[in-house]
């Protein structure tokens, strides 16, 4: 059975180092978390989408993540860095109130990938788990290190080095057994 894209997503964020490269390709880049995570499931369990679908995903990401996820992530910053240690403010309410915006930053995450799921179910072309087709992982490891080149494409991001390091750390943590020079090779051939 196919993992969701948010049980996916959930797992490998956890993983160690996973979270500072995706905030750093965040931050530094301006690329989507979710459109990361995303690439890299669809690649692991239904290979390369057709370029619509990767369109209508970076189309639909970027209007809800300015609309929502980023005013959400800014207020919550703002708490945490200014807000919050201000002497006006009571401390312990701010704190709920960061706690409280970062729950529904959370949520409006969730929704973003269970949009672009139904989005794949949407345009899917493979009938059975891409996973079953009897590849050893190097065909879904390909599939997803060029969904996310077509993502950084889309997105007007140049593959350099700081890039590619954050890229593989996530593309290790997705893998089922991962094989860093085999992410390393498909980086190369691929970006």
């Amino acid at each position: 059975m196919t993992e969701s894209l948010w049980e996916f997503s959930t797992r490998v964020y956890r993983l160690e180092s996973v979270a500072a490269a995706c905030l750093a390709l965040q931050d530094e880049r301006g690329l989507d978390v979710n459109l990361l995570l995303f690439c890299c499931w669809h690649g692991r369990y239904h290979g390369m989408p057709d370029a619509a679908l990767l369109r209508e995903a970076f189309a639909f990401s970027q209007r809800w993540s300015e609309n929502t996820t980023r005013p959400l992530r800014q207020a919550r910053r703002w708490l945490k860095q200014i807000g919050c240690p201000d002497p006006r403010v009571p401390q312990a309410a701010c704190e709920h109130l960061r706690e409280q915006v970062k729950a529904v930053e959370l949520r409006a995450e969730k929704l973003q990938q269970e949009a672009l799921q139904d989005l794949a179910a949407r345009h899917s072309r493979r009938p059975r788990h891409f996973r079953e087709s009897g590849n050893d992982g190097r065909e879904a490891m390909d599939a997803a290190t060029r969904n996310l080149a077509a993502y950084l494409r889309l997105a007007g991001v140049e593959a350099d080095q700081f890039v590619r390091q954050r890229l593989q750390t996530i593309l290790a943590a997705a893998a089922d057994k991962p094989d860093r020079n085999a992410i390393a090779a498909a980086l190369e051939a691929n970006l």
